[in-house]
């Protein structure tokens, strides 16, 4: 997702391809609305982010965007999949009453993102089943790919949990987060626990993961996917470096991004 020029793919190639018809479909694969897979990514980038875009009529450019520009390319993809993200956002079951009766708001736990975790999340209830018991519920996680693919169980494929192994998360960190880092490209990866018994008593119970210091709620999640986004180097910064270069001054880069992200868009 390009957030300037707002355009969306999956990288097979250095081209852009400016729409979401034929030739982004060829980069990309097929995506089908109805497929679970889809449907679920959808959604979890809908619940899980406070920003607003607003397209142009029929096309694929952003108008206007509010908001985190990650969040706001992500939205974008959603839209590239053939979704709308306030459609999702207003279903009934993610809907919860304010405490005083005076109107609702989305999901049932939210958990903002922090510099130091490098995630967000949001736990959103299911719609009831046929047989009227509780849907349970489902805990939305996206952030930076190397720590949320730390927190992965298992990976959605065709709709079903496949288990990730040791290998396929080594492959992931070095063919596919690397790969994309290594073209300035900011990756974020999207996962998600469903809850079937309902909440947890404790959002906040402390564990430790795969080496890694998180929630308890955070552990044996699903992946949904990993998303690589450009972060376009404005046209200006080149000639202001240039230019505090010449007047004596060091320029010097503090980033949260990952490493090798980082490495690439500094040189």
């Amino acid at each position: 997702a390009h957030m300037e020029r707002t355009t969306f793919e999956v990288k097979s190639g250095k081209d852009h391809t400016g729409n979401y018809g034929a030739s982004a479909a060829r980069n990309a694969g097929k995506f089908v609305p109805d497929d679970k897979s889809a449907q679920r990514l959808a959604e979890a980038v809908s619940v899980n982010s406070t920003a607003d875009v607003v397209f142009s009529d029929g096309g694929g450019e952003f108008v206007s965007q509010f908001g985190n520009k990650t969040d706001c390319a992500l939205l974008g993809f959603v839209k590239w999949l053939g979704f709308d993200y306030a459609e999702i956002r207003s279903k009934p079951s993610f809907q919860e009453k304010d405490d005083d009766g005076g109107g609702t708001s989305l999901g049932v736990k939210t958990i903002p993102f922090s510099s130091e975790s490098k995630r967000s999340a949001i736990a959103v209830r299911l719609p009831k089943k046929a047989n009227g018991d509780d849907g349970g519920i489902r805990f939305f996680v996206k952030g930076a790919s190397e720590v949320i693919v730390g927190l992965c169980k298992y990976e959605l494929v065709k709709g079903v949990n496949k288990r990730l192994s040791p290998e396929r998360k080594a492959n992931l960190q070095q063919q596919v987060i690397g790969k994309m880092a290594k073209e300035a490209m900011r990756t974020i990866c999207i996962a998600y626990k469903d809850f079937p018994a309902g909440p947890p008593e404790d959002w906040e119970e402390k564990t430790e993961y795969n080496g890694q210091k998180c929630r308890l709620c955070e552990t044996d999640l699903t992946m949904l996917a990993i998303c690589g986004i450009e972060d376009p180097i404005r046209d200006d910064v080149p000639e202001a470096i240039k230019l505090c270069n010449k007047a004596g001054i060091d320029v010097r880069m503090v980033t949260g991004d990952n490493l090798q992200t980082a490495i690439s868009i500094a040189k």
